[in-house]
């Protein structure tokens, strides 16, 4: 059974996560994935037999609407639901903190991902984000 662990502000597990996935397997730059909002975001960390797996952060963007950003799922354990745990647990995080929405910057490629999870394009233009395509994605919560 997996381990949820949330902070505040990013842990040494999900850095090296990130690191790991963002920038040696899909060739982000480092300085392009830690950034300020990491010193007060809610972290997420889901463990499994003791080894991060999937993190995650969510900060406010407003009163009412929640950010889910710097998802990643450590290449041998994508398929079986990490992602879509770490989801659900930003959601009810945000919920809990009053919000009513939730949007995400989805890599171009995973957009049918998220749409599976009801998650919409907002306006399904295409933005750059460190050199990659992405669409502004929203769920009403």
């Amino acid at each position: 059974m997996p381990r949820i662990v949330w902070s505040i502000g990013i842990t040494l597990d999900a850095e090296n996560l990130r690191y790991e996935v963002f920038t040696l397997e899909q060739g982000f730059k480092k300085e392009d994935d830690v950034d300020d909002i990491d010193r007060n975001a809610d972290e997420i960390v889901i463990y499994e037999d003791g080894i991060p797996v999937a993190t995650g952060r969510l900060f406010a963007e407003d009163e009412f609407t929640y950010h889910i950003g710097r998802l990643c799922v450590k290449n041998a354990y994508r398929g079986r639901g990490f992602g879509k745990l770490i989801l659900q647990e930003a959601e009810a995080k945000a919920r809990e903190k009053g919000g009513k929405r939730v949007r995400l910057g989805a890599q171009f490629d995973k957009a049918g991902y998220y749409e599976k999870l009801q998650y919409r394009k907002e306006t399904g233009e295409l933005f750059d984000d460190a050199g990659y395509p992405h669409y502004m994605m929203v769920k009403d919560l």
